[in-house]
């Protein structure tokens, strides 16, 4: 009795909580969707499958996760060489975090179309393991149904046949002209400012930490809206990743300074000198987190401002409408 020929993995795989894959044997394709709790199957049959679309996407956002994975770096060997080991191994993971979210964003997409309906395939996006995957794919499709002849795909097309481009799940894109973005990264330069001036009086002012906290909570709210409003909007791409990336270092920014806050109190605990706001303020540990603060808000700020300037030029409004107060007469006389 031969045996049941057993599932093998394609190339691909996504998520971290929830991972999906694919797995094929000889007849069908299977999708496999996997959580700690459960597994959801969805089986293709390679006589059903009509067509697969691989699209590749521009994938800038690891450029970016890159860059701050540079950056945290070369903070993490300054707090090393500044003789702040904890500090620099913690920013050292988060540098290696950073790395390993822009390695995972995706650079393609792929859609495989049936009879019934199209489905994306969340497992295939990168191009090399999507090129292979793809390649292994059509290969058992072409044993079931055969090669498709170019005679076959011009009749087809010449009957009028429909493209396998899942055009009908596009949302439409709305304008927006990013009056949130300016109020974002101008809250982000401000923040900068206030704290820098704290960091370079080395006294715990009232007021002043009163302005700082409202321009920090200022930058979380407009970024937090500034997101929402983005979404399916015809705002430049980069600008909507330096959102993005102020939401990711904004939260970051909060752990950090809730664990040098406690770094600095242990340490001034140990050396016996009491652990108030002046003594953690000056404390060196927070000095180098504040030049931190200071430097990612100042740098993602001035990113955001001149992005929104080159996507202002690049989008110029129409002229106001001029309504004449003599009906059927224009604002040039006709």
């Amino acid at each position: 009795m031969t045996p049941a020929p057993e599932y093998r993995r394609l190339p691909g795989r996504s998520g971290l909580l929830i991972r999906h894959s694919l797995w094929m044997k000889p007849d069908h394709l299977l999708r496999v969707r996997a959580n700690p709790f459960s597994q959801q199957y969805r089986r293709y049959y390679f006589a059903d499958i009509q067509a697969l679309v691989l699209t590749e996407l521009p994938g800038s956002a690891a450029y970016y996760w890159y860059a701050a994975a540079v950056s945290l770096s070369l903070i993490s060997a300054l707090l090393v060489n500044s003789r702040h080991p904890v500090l620099g191994v913690l920013d050292g993971i988060v540098a290696v975090l950073a790395f390993s979210l822009g390695w995972r964003v995706p650079n393609c997409s792929c859609y495989l179309r049936t009879s019934v309906a199209t489905d994306r395939l969340p497992s295939i996006r990168h191009l090399r393991a999507a090129r292979h995957a793809v390649a292994m794919v059509t290969s058992e499709i072409e044993k079931v149904q055969g090669a498709l002849s170019r005679e076959t795909l011009d009749a087809y097309q010449a009957a009028g046949g429909s493209g396998a481009t899942p055009t009908n799940a596009l949302l439409p894109i709305s304008h927006y002209g990013g009056q949130l973005h300016w109020m974002l990264f101008g809250s982000m330069l401000f923040h900068a400012a206030v704290s820098a001036v704290i960091g370079i009086m080395g006294t715990y002012s009232t007021p002043l930490s009163i302005v700082a906290g409202a321009s920090s909570a200022a930058t979380l709210l407009f970024a937090v809206l500034s997101a929402f409003k983005q979404h399916r909007s015809d705002l430049a791409r980069g600008v909507r990743w330096v959102v993005v990336s102020t939401l990711v270092l904004y939260a970051l920014d909060v752990i950090a300074s809730f664990a040098v806050s406690i770094y600095a109190s242990l340490q001034l605990a140990a050396s016996k000198k009491p652990p108030d706001a002046q003594a953690i303020l000056n404390h060196p540990a927070f000095k180098a987190f504040r030049v931190f603060d200071v430097t990612w808000f100042l740098v993602l700020g001035c990113i955001g401002l001149v992005l929104m300037t080159l996507h202002r030029r690049s989008t110029p409004t129409p002229p106001p409408l001029v309504i004449s107060e003599n009906p059927g007469i224009g604002a040039d006389g006709t």
